[in-house]
């Protein structure tokens, strides 16, 4: 059977004067978008975290560095 890696990134939700759901993703510097229900929120936080992490990647640097960790996850 092989290993699964299950790496999670903390987020913090903030909502905006205009009702709208800010996502930031603490770990990562500048990771950030927001949207219109809790459902969208979540789903583009986990969309922006993915293009953050894939621009990050690299073959002698497999993990990007992480701040402090948080407590919510996305």
């Amino acid at each position: 059977m092989s290993k699964r890696l299950e790496v999670r990134y903390p987020a913090a939700l903030e909502t905006q004067d205009n009702g709208a759901l800010r996502v930031r993703c603490v770990d990562l510097e500048d990771t950030f978008t927001e949207g219109a229900t809790l459902d969208e929120a979540l789903f583009n936080g986990a969309e922006v975290r993915s293009a953050m992490l894939g621009g990050c990647w690299t073959k002698t640097n497999p993990y990007p560095i992480l701040f402090p960790p948080a407590t919510a996850c996305i």
